[in-house]
């Protein structure tokens, strides 16, 4: 299932907080299609686990307590 353009904005509160977020401006979100690329999406993503302070060593911890729960 795609990430939908609106739904992303709505992680970051807004498209213009998103567009600071990646580093692009708000002018080449807004030309993103309304269901986002697999690329944009994981833009999206670790734009957002990086402005929340997630480091990648705390998201590969919470994969590997899911691994061993299987």
């Amino acid at each position: 299932m795609a990430m939908k353009k609106l739904d992303a904005a709505q992680y970051f509160g807004s498209q213009a907080a998103m567009a600071r977020a990646l580093g692009i401006t708000r002018s080449a979100v807004a030309q993103w299609p309304a269901e986002l690329t697999t690329d944009q999406s994981d833009r999206v993503v670790g734009a957002y686990l990086r402005t929340r302070g997630i480091k990648v060593e705390m998201v590969k911890a919470v994969d590997v307590g899911k691994d061993a729960a299987d």
